[in-house]
């Protein structure tokens, strides 16, 4: 509590919540502690979240992480005029996926900061071309720098009209329990099957480490993201004499037990 007054004597009012969120962390029974948390919240920025089709897997831990700092709202859909009374409401406006959403939302008279986080695949589809970077403050992408390249070749003069940084996707460790194991030989791909995945392409790895050492063995634990894809990794496998090899055992629930 203390050091928290200091943190706010000097305005800084990150640091003040911060240290009470590490108090309540560690002894959550501090009542006097949460009205604190609170008044400092109300003064610090409104974020307003809008998620695309894509959905909130990749925004929950984020939204989480910014609801115990800041006020927040989420758009639960609706017209463009709900849309931009929440985006009046909030000092940052968050566009998760550069979809439809994020397009509808740059197309509106400014009145935030406006932040549009693409992941990938939103570069190689129409969305950018159509988005209005001159009301976008940043854009984030989490791909590699070839997403940045199909973002160029895409939209020419896109970074003169926004600031653009990448930050990679994060991991939350605390999910999945590390077990101490000796070396083994069996390897585990966990995504969603997708071409931007290049799954054929670790088929022709695996091939070739089986190939060295016939006890290794892939195991894919997702659902494929496409039915042609998935024909043609399964005609892959058989193809390259995989059957006993490479193993699809689809979405998988529970990580740690996989």
């Amino acid at each position: 509590y203390r050091t928290a007054n200091v943190f706010l004597d000097q305005d800084n009012k990150a640091d003040a919540i911060e240290m009470l969120l590490r108090s309540l962390q560690i002894a959550p029974d501090q009542e006097v502690l949460k009205p604190m948390t609170e008044v400092i919240r109300s003064k610090r920025a409104k974020i307003a979240f809008f998620c695309g089709g894509d959905g909130m897997t990749f925004l929950n831990e984020i939204a989480e992480f910014a609801k115990h700092r800041y006020s927040v709202r989420f758009f639960e859909g609706g017209d463009t005029n709900q849309m931009h009374e929440l985006m009046r409401w909030s000092d940052i406006s968050w566009f998760e996926w550069c979809t439809n959403p994020a397009v509808a939302g740059s197309q509106l008279p400014k009145v935030c900061k406006n932040i549009i986080r693409l992941h990938r695949y939103e570069a190689y589809e129409r969305w950018p071309q159509q988005v209005n970077w001159a009301n976008v403050d940043l854009l984030i992408t989490v791909g590699n720098s070839f997403t940045k390249d199909a973002l160029i070749s895409s939209v020419p003069d896109i970074e003169s009209q926004t600031s653009m940084v990448a930050v990679a996707n994060g991991v939350n460790l605390e999910k999945f329990a590390f077990i101490n194991r000796p070396r083994g030989k069996n390897i585990a791909f966990l995504a969603n099957l997708r071409m931007v995945k290049n799954p054929a392409f670790v088929l022709q790895c695996v091939q070739k480490l089986h190939y060295v050492d016939p006890e290794y063995r892939l195991f894919f634990g997702g659902i494929f993201a496409d039915p042609a894809l998935e024909q043609y990794l399964r005609h892959m496998v058989n193809v390259l004499a995989l059957d006993d090899v490479v193993f699809f055992d689809g979405w998988q629930a529970d990580i740690n037990s996989w």
